[in-house]
């Protein structure tokens, strides 16, 4: 058998349409440049296929598959994993690319185990989905047609089968055999779809003499007089050669360095450093503005150009852990100022990753962006995500916690497996150090904290020396060859072993590192727990709540609408998933019968508990500086932690979110007999305002207040008031009575919060009329509304694709307020506004709120 050369991956991720090439250097798409076709290993037709895709895209595709998100399809959907499966296309050779000196096939992701062929010559087996395959195939080649075939084995049954020969278990199950998605073998908010397929890019490099492997912008000294940048390209030549490389901003047309340096054969690492004066500095979402460079790096001998463009953001981003009275400090430094970081958790926004768009991330990150994010945690039993992904949170302001690929299960000892995971963790830190966006890389979801916590030793029946090998297997990993990797290749970004630090039953969890808080669901704790349990950096926590009624509408039948179905029981993971729902609900709301109303009190009732926890962070800064919520989304239509379902349409929690992540909050504390008043003040600046409070009874008579004016210091928690409890409400009834604290600034703006005296079951919450009225104001909807008493918690529906401004709110009584409702298709809008001001006019819309029993209108 002839010898093929297996290339380090040391080749940085290109996408065809991004880049301008010599004709010493090229790329040819195979997705596009001849038809993709698929079938059974066993089976003698073949099938048209896409690529990138899945097999049960494939075969939804062509109707021999029930769409699993449906009804409750799941189970019969699950038979392709179990199955053998081919794809085969054809690489065309004409003379002028039989000529060429390296033809060079990439493969940017296989799932999963697989066997690549090339005129009936096998050539490799892979066996990671996270990693970038290359190989040199001219030798395989010859003119003309040339047939392309891999061959995707069971990866699933050859798992299970590698794990019942593995002694001592070791959790979760066969997933921790194999490198592949973890979700994938279904979770407690997601199916078990267990995929295969070219899930990613594929495409020849054709070169000659010279190829530029990668650069890496490393960020010397970064501050507004002066950033110090170091371009370190790896340079691949077929001989000694002298040549000159030079750095170029594209947006500003000027070069930053030029130098000339001597090539050996061979792979070679070039230094070019380089100065740039009082640069624009990347800041994240609500700091200021996410300043791009669109850097060129280009490599000239006497016969040819060749050339790389890279956008970079200057910043310096920095994990600060210091001893203090209380433990250990953690949080996050961007540009030497302290940041509170708000945000969520990430999973895969499909369970077939490849029928993702980019128009669908970019929605996603805007979300993001708009509720006031600046951090979102790429979850470790996930994928790392596309281009498209970290380039929207480059530009959004969006910092990325980036967890390596492995959650809540233990791995494998051996050098093959550890050699496996640094090529994977070699090529996800080249393809992603360049971002911005990345503050953090995190080595694990859950998986220390599983070992000390979760009773594996015992359950899996693991000996002393059994215990001992399978601890040492993961300090190897976790501690040695992963931090290798990254010091060797991204030194300026920190690296986290395993989130949490500690698991959320230990005081210590409460003091150091990270916390993942889930005495509230897991321990079935009230949410008056979440100001008793505030960790240094919370990065998880939650609760659940039913998707929106449209998306359920899209996988169920009318009948299976209640939730008793086996269709909703389908599409929720937990066990003990409504019990819980149920158990909560039962604290604080009346437990309505009709099924659209529960979805929509369960959505509320999220959105109090999400709500909850981040005030209680919040107003902790800076003991406390950091919150992400479980989780941002969904990978299928189900019950689950999110605040937007799959569909990317906003449960209640995303607009309480949105509010709780402003700049400013006003949050009350009731602290035995006495209530107080706190404005947290994420500003970099000081701040003049205007403070009133005021108690007043749902029809909005007033029967207490107060007004003074003070100065807010810059990132500061501050106590605007304190009052007896007693003597706010006197002797009114608290069924009918609210506290409401209003901050104003200088510049027009103001915050609000209100505060009640009752649990939501116990308030007095009558059905009268709300006063609507509809406008367009500059290509949006205008909507009016006003009450004579207070409505809590007012949906606003519309069959129309759009997004309200805000939703769930409360209505004070005689105070307008005013929401915009924006069609989905911005632009077709602003380019034929007189059509899309008709469909705005014509707009029904449709409220809810909360009273003694849910009321529709």
């Amino acid at each position: 058998m002839r010898k093929i050369t297996l290339l380090l991956v040391l080749f940085l991720s290109t996408i065809f349409y991004q880049h301008s090439f010599a004709q010493s250097e090229s790329y040819i798409d195979l997705t596009k440049s001849s038809p993709w076709y698929f079938k059974q290993a066993i089976d003698s037709v073949w099938l048209s296929a896409s690529v990138p895709g899945t097999v049960h895209q494939d075969l939804m595709a062509h109707q021999l598959l029930e769409d699993p998100y449906l009804l409750n399809n799941e189970k019969q959907s699950q038979w392709p994993e179990y199955k053998e499966w081919l794809y085969r296309s054809n690489i065309f050779i004409d003379e002028k690319l039989w000529k060429q000196d390296h033809l060079t096939l990439v493969f940017e992701g296989l799932d999963t185990d697989a066997e690549i062929y090339i005129n009936g010559n096998k050539i490799a087996s892979v066996n990671n989905m996270f990693r970038t395959w290359e190989f040199e195939i001219r030798s395989y080649l010859k003119k003309g047609n040339n047939d392309l075939l891999i061959k995707f084995l069971a990866t699933s049954k050859n798992a299970a089968l590698a794990y019942a020969k593995l002694q001592p278990k070791i959790p979760l199950d066969e997933r921790a055999m194999c490198r592949k998605a973890a979700y994938q073998f279904g979770w407690d908010w997601g199916p078990r779809l267990v995929t295969a397929g070219i899930y990613k890019n594929v495409y020849l490099h054709v070169w000659n003499e010279i190829k530029i492997a990668n650069i890496h912008y490393q960020q010397i000294k970064i501050d507004t007089l002066l950033a110090v940048v170091n371009a370190k390209a790896t340079i691949y030549s077929e001989k000694a050669n002298v040549v000159t490389c030079k750095i170029y901003d594209q947006n500003i047309q000027e070069e930053y360095a030029s130098l000339q340096v001597s090539l050996k054969k061979g792979f070679n690492e070039i230094d070019i450093p380089f100065n740039i004066s009082r640069p624009k500095l990347w800041w994240c979402n609500g700091l200021g503005d996410p300043n791009i460079m669109d850097l060129k790096f280009t490599l000239s001998d006497n016969k040819n150009t060749y050339s790389r463009n890279t956008k970079i953001g200057l910043r310096k981003i920095e994990l600060v852990q210091q001893q203090d009275q209380k433990g250990k400090s953690f949080y996050f430094k961007l540009n030497g100022i302290a940041v509170f970081m708000k945000g969520a958790n990430y999973i895969p926004q499909d369970n077939f990753t490849p029928r993702v768009t980019v128009a669908q991330t970019k929605n996603l990150i805007m979300s993001a962006k708009a509720a006031n994010f600046n951090m979102l945690r790429v979850w470790g039993g996930g994928i790392y995500e596309s281009d498209a992904f970290y380039q929207a949170c480059d530009e959004s302001g969006i910092l990325v916690w980036q967890d390596f690929m492995f959650a809540c299960g233990l791995v494998p000892g051996g050098e093959e497996f550890a050699n496996n995971v640094r090529q994977e963790v070699v090529d996800q830190v080249i393809r992603l150090r360049n971002h911005p966006c990345i503050a953090l890389w995190c080595g694990n979801n859950e998986v220390a904290e599983g070992w000390s916590n979760w009773g594996w030793q015992k359950q899996y029946a693991m000996n002393a020396t059994d215990s001992s090998r399978i601890w040492s297997d993961y300090q190897h990993l976790f501690h040695q060859v992963i931090p290798r990797v990254i010091d060797k290749l991204s030194s300026g970004i920190a690296y986290w072993p395993s989130s949490p630090q500690f698991g959320w039953g230990r005081k210590e969890s409460l003091t150091s590192g990270d916390l993942h808080y889930w005495g509230v669901w897991w321990g079935e704790e009230p949410f008056e727990m979440y100001p008793k349990k505030v960790g240094r950096f919370v990065s998880e926590y939650g609760f659940q709540s039913l998707p929106n009624l449209q998306t359920i509408e899209k996988f169920s039948n009318l009948s299976d609408r209640n939730l008793q179905s086996k269709v909703i029981q389908a599409h929720q993971k937990h066990s003990s998933g409504f019990k819980i729902i149920d158990q909560q609900m039962g604290l604080y709301y009346q437990k309505p019968s009709a099924f659209e109303d529960y979805v929509y009190v369960s959505q509320v009732l999220q959105a109090e508990g999400i709500k909850t926890a981040i005030e209680a962070h919040r107003s902790a800064m800076p003991y406390c500086m950091g919150t992400l919520y479980w989780q941002f989304n969904d990978c299928w239509p189900v019950v689950s932690w999110s605040s937007a379902d799959y569909y990317q349409n906003k449960k209640a929690a995303f607009y309480f979110v949105k509010k709780s992540f402003e700049t400013n909050l006003l949050t009350f504390k009731k602290q035995k007999d006495s209530l107080q008043v706190y404005l947290v003040s994420d500003s970099l600046h000081e701040m003049q305002v205007a403070y009133n409070l005021r108690v007043m009874d749902f029809s909005g008579k007033v029967f207490w207040e107060t007004n003074q004016s003070l100065k807010v210091a810059p990132q500061s928690v501050t106590l605007l008031s304190q009052q007896s409890i007693n003597s706010l409400i006197a002797k009114h009834l608290t069924q009918n009575l609210m506290a409401v604290a209003t901050v104003y600034k200088a510049d027009g703006s103001s915050t609000e919060q209100i505060y009640y005296f009752e649990a939501v079951k116990n308030l007095t919450l009558n059905k009268d009329t709300i006063l609507m009225t509809q406008t367009v104001q500059n290509n949006q909807l205008e909507i009016t509304l006003n009450t004579s008493s207070l409505k809590k918690n007012i949906q606003l529906t519309t069959t129309v694709a759009g997004e309200f401004s805000d939703n769930y709110f409360d209505l004070l009584p005689n105070q307008p307020k005013k929401i915009y409702f924006k069609l989905s298709n911005e632009n077709d809008c602003n380019n034929m506004p007189a059509a899309f001001s008709g469909t705005l006019k014509a707009i029904n819309i449709q409220v809810k709120y909360l009273v003694n029993s849910i009321l529709k209108k």
